[in-house]
């Protein structure tokens, strides 16, 4: 059975028969939390500050990803939590302020363990033009 189109799931959620994450905004999303991840590690992740105008904030991220993706905050946020539950129970770490989740999907776990930490990496070519810090940082 094919996937339903975003027009369909777009249309679908509009009248109130679902709002279902699709396969490639499930993986938009965790190359976002595989980013938090990286920024985390390198000490990078935080709230921006005069002294510290390097650092990403995990919200700034979110609104990026809402903004593109017609998700709202909740939503994405809840998806995030999932990530970080999918990860915890394949021994990865997780990103900091995102509680592990129960209510995750087989289909997730499958998705987080496929696309590995190297997808998720900003020197990879196909996510370079994806996942740009400068989109994140406060303006």
């Amino acid at each position: 059975m094919d996937k339903p189109s975003n027009w369909s799931r777009i249309n679908n959620r509009a009248n109130g028969r679902g709002n279902g994450w699709t396969e490639d905004e499930t993986r938009a999303l965790v190359r976002v939390y595989f980013e938090m991840l990286r920024l985390q590690k390198a000490g990078k992740l935080g709230r921006p500050t005069k002294a510290n105008p390097g650092m990403v904030s995990k919200s700034a991220m979110v609104k990026v990803f809402m903004a593109t993706h017609d998700r709202t905050k909740g939503s994405v946020e809840t998806k995030l939590m999932n990530i970080s539950a999918s990860m915890e129970a394949l021994g990865l770490p997780v990103v900091t302020g995102y509680k592990p989740l129960a209510n995750r999907s087989k289909g997730l776990d499958d998705i987080v363990a496929s696309m590995g930490f190297s997808e998720a990496h900003p020197k990879h070519p196909k996510r370079a033009a994806e996942i740009r810090i400068g989109d994140f940082l406060a303006r």
